[in-house]
């Protein structure tokens, strides 16, 4: 309860840097850590910070908040091949510029299009909930046991 209050009380949208995306040595070893599985469980929207975290979103079947991300920032993102990311072993950051600029373009928004944004960004927000509610609870490994024996 203590971190859920924390966590709602700063600010409205979080900014999530995952570690080790960008390191990992294959992709399938990149995993989400508590820092996004935290804010999904809560409800509270967020923008990561790299472009592989962002695709981890469409991946595992969440709904990324693209109504905080301007759409240069989202291009980027969505343009980037993780594998050849993490393959090439390069530290590529060319997004950190873009990054700020989409931190800027938030705090700068009206307070009419700041409201409609995150109206849309809490509609993804109910559905992200409840699908790591889902995973978390009401995942059973026996459907793909039962498949195997059938």
């Amino acid at each position: 309860i203590t971190q859920f209050f924390e966590l709602i009380i700063h600010s409205e949208v979080e900014l999530v840097y995952e570690t080790h995306t960008l390191t990992a040595e294959h992709p399938h070893l990149v995993k989400w850590t508590e820092k996004t599985i935290k804010n999904l469980f809560l409800g509270k929207p967020f923008i990561h910070c790299d472009p592989f975290a962002f695709k981890l979103m469409e991946l595992n079947g969440f709904k990324p908040y693209t109504e905080l991300y301007t759409d240069e920032l989202i291009e980027i993102y969505k343009s980037h091949n993780p594998t050849e990311l993490i393959n090439s072993h390069s530290n590529q950051t060319h997004w950190h510029t873009p990054l700020l600029r989409n931190i800027n373009w938030l705090l700068d928004m009206g307070d009419e299009e700041w409201k409609e944004r995150m109206e849309k960004v809490m509609e993804k927000v109910k559905y992200n909930h409840n699908r790591v509610n889902d995973l978390i609870f009401n995942s059973t490994i026996m459907k793909y046991i039962k498949e195997d024996v059938e």
